[in-house]
C-alpha cells in the first residue's frame, strides 16, 4: 500500500497521455505543473507527450524536462493525422494501471488529476468529468462554443440515457484493462465523443466528479465545431446503430 494524500490507496500506476502540435507556449508549463502536483502526492506516474509534428520547438521543450525527470517519454509521429491518431497512440505505449488524456493548453487541472488518480484507486473503471455541474467551473470559454457543447452534451445523454452531460471533454480516466477493450477509429477530434460513449457500453464500475477548465491564454486551437459536426455526428451515429 502506499500513502496517498490524506488517505491510502493502492499503489496503481498513472499514465498522462499529452497529446501535441505547435504548443512551444504551453508544453514546458504544462510539464512543470503535473510533474510538481503528481510528485508532491507520491503518485507512481509517466507522462507520455504525443507530438504530431510540431514545428515551433515543441519538442525541443518537452526533450529538456525529459532530461530532467525519467518518468516523460515523447513519441513523435512523423506527420499530424489528427488528435485521434495521437491519443491512439500513446494508449497503445502506456505502461500504468489507469490512463488519463491532459490538455498541453493548461485547460485542464492537475488538482482534478489527483482526484480522478484517487477515484480509479478506489476501484472505479471510469471517472467521467463535468465541467457544468455542482463544484465545475469554466472559464474563458467562447459563448456559441459553450451554447453548442451544452446542446449537444444534452442530446447525447438523452440518446444513450447516459446520466453524464460532458462527454466532449477529453479529460477523463479509464482504468488500462477496460481502454485496451475498446475499438477505437476515429483519427481527429471525434474521438473525444468516441471514447467515452465506447467506454460506457464496455461495462464497468463508474463514477463522475466535477471539475475545473480554463481557456487557452497562448496557441491557437484546433478545434472548430464548424468543421468537425459532421464528424461527431458520424460517431454518435455508428454507435447508436451498433449498441
Amino acid at each position: 500500500m502506499a500513502e496517498e494524500g490524506t488517505g491510502t490507496y493502492p499503489k496503481l500506476k498513472l499514465s498522462v497521455v499529452i497529446p501535441t502540435r505547435n504548443e512551444a507556449k504551453n508544453i514546458g508549463h504544462c510539464l512543470a505543473r503535473l510533474t510538481s502536483a503528481l510528485q508532491q502526492k507520491f503518485i507512481p506516474h509517466e507522462i507520455l507527450v504525443v507530438d504530431s509534428e510540431s514545428s515551433d520547438g515543441t519538442r525541443e521543450i518537452v526533450q529538456r524536462h525529459i532530461n530532467a525527470s525519467h518518468h516523460i517519454r515523447l513519441i513523435t509521429l512523423k506527420r499530424d493525422t489528427g488528435l485521434g491518431t495521437a491519443l491512439k497512440e500513446g494508449f497503445s505505449q502506456v505502461a500504468g494501471d489507469m490512463v488519463v488524456p491532459f490538455m498541453a493548453d493548461l485547460s485542464d487541472s492537475e488538482e482534478d488529476l489527483v482526484t480522478i488518480y484517487q477515484k480509479i484507486c478506489e476501484g472505479y473503471d471510469v471517472v467521467y468529468t463535468n465541467r457544468f455541474i455542482q463544484g465545475g467551473k469554466v472559464v474563458h470559454y467562447p459563448r456559441v462554443k459553450l451554447c453548442l457543447n451544452r446542446i449537444f452534451n444534452k442530446l447525447v445523454a438523452l440518446l444513450f440515457s447516459v446520466p453524464f452531460t460532458d462527454m466532449t471533454n477529453a479529460f477523463k480516466g479509464y482504468r488500462t484493462i477496460l481502454l485496451k477493450k475498446i475499438n477505437l477509429k476515429s483519427d481527429g477530434f471525434e474521438i473525444l465523443i468516441e471514447l467515452p460513449l465506447k467506454a460506457w457500453f464496455a461495462g464497468g464500475s463508474f463514477t463522475q466528479i466535477p471539475v475545473k477548465w480554463m481557456g487557452r491564454k497562448e496557441g491557437a486551437s484546433k478545434f472548430h465545431w464548424v468543421r468537425l459536426a459532421p464528424r461527431y455526428l458520424k460517431v454518435v451515429a455508428d454507435i447508436y446503430t451498433h449498441a
